[in-house]
């Protein structure tokens, strides 16, 4: 664990130091509410599928549909995997366009129970498709993630269980070019794309909520998320020939959840 946050202290360092400008520090609030069924098929093994539906801008813009088909097993008391399917359904208001991607993820758990305590360490692996037209020369059409969480659960209070925990996310093939930067005039010269070896945290999210066990089938969930997003964003034309502006995102972004799942 301490190797991890090591390695990602030293990231977030490399990051501050290859930007060259940085944008006035933000904050908005957002919304997520979602629908959850959870079948078991067997001991240890679930089919799920999830509806989520967000919001942001301080709930005045709707941002997307996320769809989730996932199956899990669990091969001991605490070691569990799984895989997931999602079809994102992103709305972009200023063009009146939807933004569709597919995403595959695998993901490990590591549990471990301490008295009423449940500790967990979750890490997950994703490949992502952007379905729609994007600039090569300003991120991947494919981008690979690599989340890395760690949750602490208390279980005394039986239906209720609070919760908390951390989470970071490695971007592992950021756009890459070399290029001069011209403090006086605030330009960029000298530009060439040299590929998506860029590799840096772009969001830690820190989140704390409450699982509620209405009954054996029925659980409510609600979570507040602090997601602290500092991701890379480039600005080229779309030949690849010219770069306009590299700034690193500065910004806070809380966020509300509900969510619902119905067990069987």
């Amino acid at each position: 664990m301490k190797k991890i946050l090591f390695t990602a202290a030293a990231l977030l360092m490399a990051v501050s130091l290859s930007a060259q400008t940085r944008e006035a520090f933000n904050a908005e609030l957002g919304g997520r509410f979602s629908v959850e069924l959870d079948k078991k098929i067997a001991k240890g093994w679930h089919v799920y599928l999830n509806e989520e539906v967000r919001l942001d801008e301080n709930f005045t813009t709707f941002d997307r549909f996320h769809t989730t088909l996932g199956t899990s097993y669990k091969f001991n008391s605490f070691l569990k995997g799984g895989i997931e399917y999602s079809l994102i359904n992103h709305y972009k208001p200023n063009a009146k366009e939807w933004q569709n991607r597919h995403r595959l993820s695998l993901y490990l758990t590591e549990r471990f129970k301490t008295g009423d305590w449940t500790l967990s360490l979750k890490e997950t692996f994703r490949f992502t498709h952007k379905a729609y037209e994007n600039n090569t020369f300003q991120s991947p059409r494919n981008p690979l993630n690599l989340k890395v969480r760690f949750q602490a659960q208390y279980g005394g209070f039986h239906n209720v269980e609070p919760y908390a925990g951390i989470e970071g996310r490695l971007l592992l093939n950021g756009a890459t070019c070399s290029a001069t930067y011209y403090s006086a005039s605030d330009t960029w010269g000298d530009y060439s794309f040299t590929g998506y070896g860029d590799v840096y945290v772009n969001r830690i999210r820190g989140f704390a909520g409450l699982e509620w066990k209405l009954t054996r089938k029925h659980t409510l969930d609600f979570r507040l998320l602090a997601d602290y997003l500092m991701d890379k964003e480039i600005d080229t034309n779309s030949e690849g020939t010219e770069l306009k502006s590299m700034v690193l995102t500065n910004k806070l972004f809380p966020q509300l959840c509900i969510g619902y799942k119905f067990s069987f």
